[in-house]
Parts: C-alpha cells; sequence; structure tokens
C-alpha cells in the first residue's frame, strides 16, 4: 500500500513517467536508427560488388580483344596505330600487348578497390622509367586504349615529374 502511495505520488501526481513509458520509445528509436544504418551499409556492399563485377566484365572483355589483337595485328588500326607506327617507334606488337595488359592490371586493381588516389608501387615506376614503356603509354596505350582513371592520371603524373627530371638534368650538361 505504501508503495501504491509512492508510485501514485511520484509518477502521476507530479507527471514524470514511469520507466516502461519512455524505455520502450527509445529502444524502438535504437532499433530504427540501426535498422537504416543496415540498410544503407546493404546499398553500399551491393553498389561496390557491383562496382567490381562489371570491372572484372570489362577487364575479361579486354583480355579477349587483346588476344585477337596478337593473333590479327591488322586490327590496331581501330586504334589509330599501325605496326609501321609501333615499329619506327622501337617497339613490337608483343611489346605493346605486355604493356597494356600490365597498365590494365594496375588500372583494375585501383578502380575494383575504389581508389580515388593512386600512388604506384615502386614496380610500376621502375616500368615507367623506361623511355620506350612511357612513350608507348603517351603515344599509344593511354589514349587508343585506357579511359581516364586515377590511375592513368597518376601515370600521367609520374611520367610528366620523370621527363621534367630528365629535362633539367640534360640542362645541367648544357
Amino acid at each position: 500500500m505504501v508503495d501504491d502511495i509512492v508510485y501514485s505520488h511520484l509518477f502521476v501526481e507530479s507527471e514524470i513517467l514511469p520507466p516502461k513509458d519512455y524505455v520502450e520509445p527509445i529502444i524502438l528509436g535504437l532499433s530504427l536508427f540501426v535498422a537504416i544504418i543496415a540498410a544503407v551499409i546493404a546499398t553500399w556492399s551491393i553498389r561496390s560488388q557491383t562496382h567490381a563485377l562489371k570491372w572484372r566484365a570489362n577487364h575479361d572483355f579486354h583480355l579477349a580483344s587483346l588476344d585477337i589483337l596478337a593473333r590479327q595485328p591488322d586490327i590496331l588500326r581501330f586504334h589509330g596505330v599501325s605496326l609501321t607506327d609501333l615499329e619506327r617507334d622501337g617497339l613490337s606488337l608483343e611489346d605493346l600487348i605486355y604493356l597494356c595488359l600490365d597498365f590494365d592490371a594496375g588500372d583494375t586493381l585501383y578502380e575494383i578497390g575504389g581508389d580515388r588516389h593512386v600512388d604506384l608501387t615502386d614496380y610500376r615506376k621502375r616500368l615507367l622509367d623506361n623511355d620506350q614503356v612511357r612513350q608507348a603509354w603517351t603515344k599509344y596505350l593511354r589514349n587508343g586504349f585506357f579511359n581516364r582513371t586515377s590511375f592513368s592520371k597518376a601515370v600521367d603524373a609520374y611520367i610528366a615529374a620523370k621527363e621534367a627530371e630528365i629535362a633539367m638534368k640534360k640542362e645541367a650538361k648544357i
């Protein structure tokens, strides 16, 4: 009986809600919040997975097209290139295909990873330190075989820095 009086005095007369009346809405609100967060994460995950699958499919088709190119070199004309152009620059068709596959692997890695900023690996930098590789990228690969991506921008930036370094060394010798 004393408990009823205390309860009545605390929660009814003073207009303070009993715990059960405010705990349920808090739990429901938190549950709704968690459900919304879970839905957002699931949506992001599905989009990321779809992006990765699309890049993988694109990569597979690109590999198939390079295989055809290896067997039918005259297809280079669709990219605005001829075997004569390559030979004049000291490159073979096999060189071009190898470099295309190598750069495609790097591009795919960063694109599937969703990386907006690309730091080229030491391997890729060593490859780009070669004059013929830089020439193949700038003259044939970049515009003829690749889209503008974070990776291609990083390759372009490295080549620009390398070419500037080479020019400064040549000027210093003069």
